[in-house]
């Protein structure tokens, strides 16, 4: 995989018809969600053998982003690509909008374009645009 790039995620985690992903802090002023997603069933089976939940794996599609995209625009919604665990203290996350362009273009990988750390005190991570890419508190 090329630097500053991963795999496209195929499927993302829910429990109880919802997604499901690490707890982030406010970045910037500008609220965060983030989910997690999966390249192949191997990741996510990795996933689930480290952890307590019992989320179900569902297909990505991108109308499903893009209703996200659509109803909270002032929201950075970020996807946490292949988590190993739920406690993994450095995460990779692409945001919607580059995923719905990789889907577009029917490419197998997508730019990551920010770093999520975990505050092990607080369960949450913190949120990182990656040097070059966004500005502080931007949003897709």
């Amino acid at each position: 995989m090329m630097e500053g790039f991963t795999s496209t995620p195929r499927y993302l985690l829910m429990h109880n018809r919802s997604p499901i992903g690490p707890k982030v802090v406010e970045r910037a002023g500008v609220e965060v969600t983030a989910i997690y997603a999966f390249s192949d069933k191997t990741k996510y089976d990795a996933f689930l053998h480290q952890s307590s939940m019992v989320p179900t794996p569902y297909p990505l599609v991108k109308g499903f982003l893009q209703t996200q995209l659509d109803g909270d625009a002032a929201r950075l919604h970020l996807m946490v690509i292949d988590a190993a665990s739920p406690t993994q203290a450095d995460l990779e996350a692409a945001t919607y909008q580059a995923i719905i362009e990789s889907i577009d273009l029917k490419t197998t990988s997508v730019q990551v374009s920010y770093h999520l750390t975990l505050d092990e005190p607080s369960g949450l991570y913190h949120v990182h645009a990656l040097a070059g890419l966004l500005s502080p508190g931007a949003s897709e």
